[in-house]
């Protein structure tokens, strides 16, 4: 993978290189859940899946998903 930030070039953002034997291989199932702007997406989704003990001290999941640590 490699990131560019400019938002006036074609190629902005992250771009994945596949190598062609494994293209086929591919799936699209995940590939969002590595963009850094998506992360307290998946930090809020895998809270909802710790045991209800724990989960209860981070309700609502998705206040506590941004915040730095």
């Amino acid at each position: 993978m490699t990131y560019r930030f400019d938002t006036t070039a074609r190629d902005d953002g992250v771009t994945v290189h596949v190598p062609l034997p494994v293209l086929e291989r591919v799936r699209h199932e995940g590939f969002d859940w590595h963009v850094p702007g998506l992360r307290a997406e998946l930090i809020a989704a895998l809270m909802h899946v710790l045991p209800r003990h724990i989960r209860r001290a981070f309700v609502p999941a998705a206040e506590y998903a941004p915040r730095p640590s």
